[in-house]
């Protein structure tokens, strides 16, 4: 039986960077990060990077690196949405994909 070495990454099911190594900076949170996203979007709510950076304490570009993340990974759970605003340009927002 052989075995595998594991990166740290995949043991938190996190991002990875091409080298292996973890693509998110905090990977204890990763996992809180993933369950936020999908219970707001349950409750019929997108998420943006403002919404994860209050939530968890992100910078903008690290909130907007971690929508990304959640894009690449579950690329068959999540998608882009279109969140018209009154006013200037509308935040990157992400939503569970609807069946159909």
């Amino acid at each position: 039986m052989g075995s595998e070495l594991l990166s740290i990454a995949s043991l938190y099911d996190a991002p990875e960077r091409e080298d292996g190594s973890a693509a998110v900076s905090d990977l204890s949170q990763w996992g809180d990060v993933v369950t936020f996203a999908r219970t707001r979007s349950q409750d019929g709510q997108g998420i943006t990077a403002a919404d994860l950076s209050a939530a968890f304490g992100l910078s903008a570009p690290t909130g907007r690196r971690y929508l990304d993340h959640l894009l690449e990974m579950f690329p068959d759970e999540w998608e882009i949405a279109i969140v018209p605003k009154k006013r200037g340009r509308p935040a990157r927002t992400i939503q569970l994909k609807t069946p159909g």
